[in-house]
């Protein structure tokens, strides 16, 4: 991983193909909500699906809607963290897919 970041290479990607990848792209945003990456196991998952569905197994029985209207938010169990640090997750990979677009295209349009 040090060598592709110090050759400049990508951290992002929509289609992972190995485990670093996978993990650096475990959270993802897309259509204004929360995904992980193969979160049941299986597929990719809505993270408010994923933490109700987990979470009324242990701590609490919140709907989907009610988690992405906040409910975690008030909340001090493991799956409010999860939802704190997959939100945070997504937003910084977002945005570093951004910068890293702008400048594949800026040094495609240099040379």
């Amino acid at each position: 991983m040090k060598n592709d970041i110090l050759a400049g290479k990508r951290l992002t990607t929509d289609d992972p193909t190995n485990n670093i990848q996978i993990l650096l792209n475990y959270a993802y945003a897309k259509d204004g909500r929360v995904f992980l990456r193969y979160g049941n196991g299986e597929e990719d998952i809505d993270l408010c699906e994923y933490v109700a569905e987990t979470a009324a197994e242990n701590y609490c029985n919140h709907t989907p809607d009610e988690i992405m209207d906040g409910a975690c938010m008030e909340c001090d169990c493991p799956f409010a963290i999860l939802y704190v640090v997959a939100i945070q997750a997504a937003e910084l990979r977002a945005r570093l897919k951004e910068y890293e677009d702008k400048t594949e295209r800026a040094v495609r349009d240099f040379k």
